[in-house]
């Protein structure tokens, strides 16, 4: 029975490590074939590639981006342009790749790439998503665990501490949850509508050309919740391209 177990592990063991090396390799082959369209200036199918590439392996995202953002840039694409330095910003934020893409926004007259004290907050902590978690979330047990232990002494646990327990907690809900409710977005239509509600039959707000940048803090079936001039609009997703890194 023993054997037989050991047995059974070591053939599972054998097919993840042959499924993981068939995909090592055709990524290498895909990799290959993408670089070899970017050296022939072949720069559609380049940028097709690359793109295939990121949505289904895990690759160097950051070489990928650099090349594609060059690529719509001789293509006169600039909104798409600024969306792969957008995503390579994400990655790795520095002062050179933001001046970058202001440049190309401040040229091309689009709107939403100011540096604000809100986005650089987000971007940071986006870059030190998980250090900031556990830290949080350390801080929040370790004041759950004072509280009761106070209360098992029978000592008086004052109110304002209890507050700041629930508070530590409640923010670091929140602050776990944020990522996967605020993004940045860039539009990618001609012209694309904002409305009221999540419904094409709902008030017409006004219109918003595409390269602008919006603050994404939500999303309704086929929607986006845009936080826009202090209010909250609603336009289609398949309208923008949102900001994942």
């Amino acid at each position: 029975m023993i054997y037989q177990k050991t047995f059974t592990f070591f053939i599972y063991t054998f097919f993840i490590v042959l499924t993981q090396s068939v995909d090592i390799q055709a990524q290498s082959i895909l990799t290959q074939k993408a670089d070899s369209l970017f050296n022939a200036k072949d720069y559609l199918q380049a940028t097709i590639a690359y793109e295939d590439l990121i949505a289904k392996h895990d690759i160097n995202k950051r070489n990928a981006f650099v090349k594609m953002a060059f690529m719509a840039e001789q293509h006169g694409n600039f909104p798409k342009a600024i969306y792969y330095l957008s995503e390579l910003y994400e990655l790795s934020p520095n002062d050179e790749l933001f001046d970058k893409i202001n440049k190309i926004a401040k040229e091309n007259g689009y709107g939403g790439f100011e540096r604000t004290d809100f986005n650089f907050l987000i971007t940071f902590y986006k870059q030190y998503y998980f250090y900031i978690v556990i830290i949080l979330l350390l801080l929040a047990i370790f004041t759950l665990y004072y509280s009761f232990q106070k209360k098992s002494t029978n000592v008086v646990f004052p109110k304002r501490y209890a507050f700041l327990s629930l508070f530590v907690c409640l923010f670091a809900l929140l602050v776990t949850n944020l990522p996967s409710t605020y993004n940045l977005g860039i539009v990618k239509a001609k012209e694309a509508f904002m409305r009221d509600a999540p419904s094409s039959g709902s008030e017409l707000i006004g219109r918003i050309n595409e390269g602008n940048r919006v603050n994404i803090i939500g999303k309704k079936d086929i929607w986006y919740q845009i936080l826009w001039q202090r209010r909250v609009i609603y336009i289609k997703e398949s309208d923008l391209w949102v900001i994942n890194g």
